[in-house]
């Protein structure tokens, strides 16, 4: 993205100087009266440079629209919205049942920063959709992930939910899901349930 807003900045200040040069008129510089006309120099120069950072970024393969892909964070990590809220996702115990699942404790804590605002709701929504996954198998996990959790501004909340997966299940992803009234956020979390029993 940087090379293409340099590439752009000096294509513009090339046809600055370009057009600079019908306004100002050529300068006469030197005991030869050599006529020098700098603003077409200095417009070369910007389109070269322009050039050179067009084709660097084409060589680096790099696509300035193509999206960047969300970081999957992990037990204990934190998601940060700035100045709206923060969220932080603890896989607090795994246990194994009777029936060969595993129990998993997960607790979320949740911070709403927003302020208090008389004309809008600036209270936070809080729901959690979850996926098990046993190598190439995915299967939705249907519980209490699925309720919404109000959280009042400037309030912060915890809330606990237990998921019971199979015994085999090598990751449990999380899509944490933060809505307020005039926009939703989504972040995933990743947990690995047979490595922390």
């Amino acid at each position: 993205m940087k090379e293409q807003l340099r590439v752009y900045l000096f294509v513009i200040l090339g046809m600055i100087c370009f057009c600079a040069n019908y306004l100002a008129g050529i300068l006469l510089f030197g005991p030869g009266r050599i006529q020098i006309d700098f603003m077409l120099v200095l417009a070369c120069i910007f389109w070269v440079l322009a050039a050179v950072y067009h084709f660097e970024a084409r060589s680096d393969g790099t696509e300035p629209t193509k999206p960047v892909k969300q970081k999957v964070l992990h037990n204990g990590q934190r998601w940060t919205e700035f100045n709206c809220f923060q969220v932080q996702l603890d896989m607090e115990e795994v246990a194994c049942t009777q029936d060969q699942m595993l129990q998993c404790k997960v607790a979320a804590h949740v911070e709403n920063w927003l302020e208090d605002w008389k004309d809008k709701d600036t209270d936070l929504r809080l729901s959690v959709a979850a996926l098990a996954e046993t190598g190439k198998n995915k299967t939705e996990v249907i519980g209490q992930l699925d309720k919404d959790c109000p959280i009042a501004v400037g309030s912060k909340e915890t809330f606990y939910w237990t998921v019971q997966v199979g015994e085999k299940t090598e990751r449990l992803l999380l899509t944490v899901t933060v809505e307020s009234a005039e926009k939703r956020y989504q972040q995933q979390y990743e947990f690995y349930p047979a490595h922390q029993k």
